[in-house]
């Protein structure tokens, strides 16, 4: 096996038909992070007969006096399953780096353990994922384990749709509670516009105190460089229509709550009673939206952004970026509303999988993170589980050394 420098457009080109490609794994990528230090490099694996059979984009910098570090974002594009070839390019691989004075190399493919329902049970096994594994390890590759939260530099763990049917049968897939949030927050005056300028700066004020980790250059440059793979969508109060909406539910619950209550006058008994007093609770509550609407109707007559996500068309695969909302405005559920207008959007297209991105693997109700898996999951999502994230030793006592001075995740923050 030969391992060889590529072209960039070769390498996109080989890396789209690959069953493990990912945006991480293009040349798009490979730009944007060199703007945070570190260097992209693509290499091609070619057997004896000079086929190309693997790639790789493959980060570097600089960590540690003249000692690098190297970083193949959602690992190498390659057979995992064919032992003898892994070998070989390890072998070649650590030839090359330890010559140009690397640590050790990260990787976190996305080679699928499990595939499991919202309760976590199992209904998929990759039945090769221990073999891979043993092979992994056979060859030094340092797994960091079956971690279910986000202690690695990729999440382990992520939620998948996959378009399989129109978009009314996939809405009635959807659980109950997320159609309501749904309905609810289009009823509530919420619409989706997609920004064709991919403002970033605007949008970035919805997510930058909670995703802290990004900041706006690099959201700027995932824009410059993916270009129309990248799509920015708002989520925009309408106002007008908010108020609108919220004095005819005032008024038909008011019509209601009248008619209830001559019931009463008739025939006075348990059951028009409850009905009464659930109507009662109901007239209060919309009549608070009311004001609520109608303040805001006053303050913001044009309408007001309270949200937005950024997505990514890649290969067979709509990427959920990033997304926020405005804390304020939260009881308007926009971000519910936002995912369901991008993935009907895709439906019936030549895109398979709408991937909602990072959820944790821990599935009870006692989990911290259980509101992100339910909110995620509960749109007819399956988890899937990958393998998880290992380290190659290239140089083992220099990596001591820089392990004792430095900690390797405030090395590595983008």
């Amino acid at each position: 096996m030969k391992i060889i420098t590529i072209t960039k457009v070769k390498f996109d080109a080989f890396g789209l038909q690959h069953p493990y490609s990912t945006f991480y794994q293009t040349s798009n990528y490979g730009e944007v992070m060199s703007h945070f230090g570190f260097v992209p490099n693509y290499l091609g694996f070619l057997d004896d007969n000079n086929n190309m059979i693997g790639a790789s984009l493959i980060l570097f910098k600089k960590v540690f006096f003249n000692f690098k570090y190297a970083y193949a974002p959602r690992g190498f594009l390659m057979d995992y399953k064919d032992p003898k070839q892994l070998a070989e390019f390890t072998k070649e691989l650590k030839k090359i780096l330890v010559k140009q004075n690397f640590l050790f190399i990260t990787i976190d493919p996305p080679i699928p353990c499990t595939k499991r329902n919202k309760k976590g049970e199992i209904i998929a096994v990759n039945n090769n994922i221990n073999e891979i594994l043993n092979s992994l390890k056979l060859n030094n590759y340092t797994h960091y384990g079956f971690n279910n939260y986000f202690e690695t530099l990729k999440p382990r763990w992520n939620a998948f749709i996959e378009y399989k049917n129109d978009s009314s049968s996939l809405f009635n897939q959807i659980n109950k509670k997320n159609r309501q949030k749904i309905r609810k927050a289009a009823r509530m005056g919420v619409e989706i516009f997609q920004d064709k300028e991919n403002n970033i700066e605007k949008i970035y004020e919805y997510f930058k105190i909670k995703y802290h980790r990004r900041n706006l250059k690099y959201y700027n440059l995932m824009k410059n460089n993916f270009k129309d793979l990248l799509e920015t969508y708002y989520c925009f109060l309408n106002t007008n229509e908010s108020l609108k909406n919220a004095k005819i539910i005032y008024e038909q619950e008011l019509l209601n709550n009248e008619r209830l209550n001559e019931n009463l006058i008739h025939k006075n008994n348990n059951k028009n009673i409850n009905k009464k007093i659930n109507s009662d609770k109901l007239l209060n509550k919309y009549k608070k939206e009311l004001i609520t609407a109608t303040k805001l109707a006053t303050e913001h007559p044009e309408g007001i952004i309270i949200g937005g996500g950024i997505f990514i068309k890649h290969a067979n695969t709509i990427n959920l970026l990033i997304e926020g909302h405005d804390a304020k405005f939260g009881r308007f559920n926009c971000n519910y509303l936002l995912k369901w207008h991008v993935i009907d959007k895709y439906i019936q297209t030549n895109y398979k999988y709408f991937n909602l991105n990072a959820i944790t693997g821990i599935f009870s109700h006692k989990n911290k993170l259980y509101g992100l898996n339910e909110s995620k999951l509960d749109f007819n999502a399956s988890a899937f589980e990958y393998i998880g994230e290992f380290n190659l030793i290239i140089n083992d006592f220099m990596y001591k050394v820089f392990k004792i001075i430095k900690n390797k995740n405030k090395i590595l923050k983008k």
